[in-house]
């Protein structure tokens, strides 16, 4: 699976005696956003992870009809005749990730992908960022896509700091040796200025 971020995710599914569960893989996408299984109690629908991604402040929004995800409408005795898509004829993972590439979300957009009982999280070039039981060529049939916006993943942040600045030159006696995520909140203005400050690496 591809991880990006250090965030606590589940190993084995959590199942509560109303029967709502906590899975493995719902758990390893909402991680991706810093959220860690110790902040919800279930995550086994959708509705319930869009419930804990907005609340961390996160803008989750269907994306069928960009993905050809929509109902079609047949007309019957004169009316017309909303039918669902039938499963055989719904797009595989494969097929909407050129379709993702085309669309005009923000630059740090994530889609949140549902399959049969399961679900995965690829990036905006329809690349695979989570996906606990990954394909090398993924026939699924995708039941359905929501865009997650709210801003970059703090791992895609990470990687740029430490990408642009060798940190571990001159740096400051109180941040030597701490990792980006582990800075105090209060400490972050100043450390940020600090890295601005210096010049990118060649």
């Amino acid at each position: 699976m591809p991880v990006t971020l250090s965030t606590p995710h589940l190993s084995d599914h959590i199942t509560h005696a109303s029967g709502r569960m906590k899975t493995v893989c719902t758990s390893s996408v909402i991680a991706h956003f810093g959220i860690p299984p110790s902040t919800y109690h279930y995550s086994g629908s959708i509705p319930d992870i869009k419930r804990i991604l907005q609340r961390g402040g996160f803008s989750v929004r269907s994306r069928k009809s960009a993905c050809k995800l929509t109902y079609r409408a047949e007309q019957a005795n004169g009316k017309m005749k909303t039918l669902r898509r039938l499963h055989a004829d719904l797009p595989s993972v494969a097929k909407i990730r050129p379709l993702l590439r085309k669309l005009n979300d923000a630059a740090d957009a994530r889609y949140l992908v549902l399959v049969e009982c399961h679900v995965l999280l690829l990036d905006g070039n329809g690349k695979t960022i989570v996906d606990t039981d990954d394909r090398k060529v993924d026939r699924r049939k995708v039941q359905g896509v929501w865009v997650v916006e709210g801003y970059q993943a703090k791992a895609d942040q990470q990687f740029k700091w430490d990408r642009d600045h060798d940190l571990s030159i001159g740096v400051p006696e109180k941040w030597a040796g701490v990792k980006l995520v582990d800075i105090p909140a209060d400490e972050l203005d100043d450390f940020i200025a600090w890295v601005h400050e210096k010049r990118p690496q060649k």
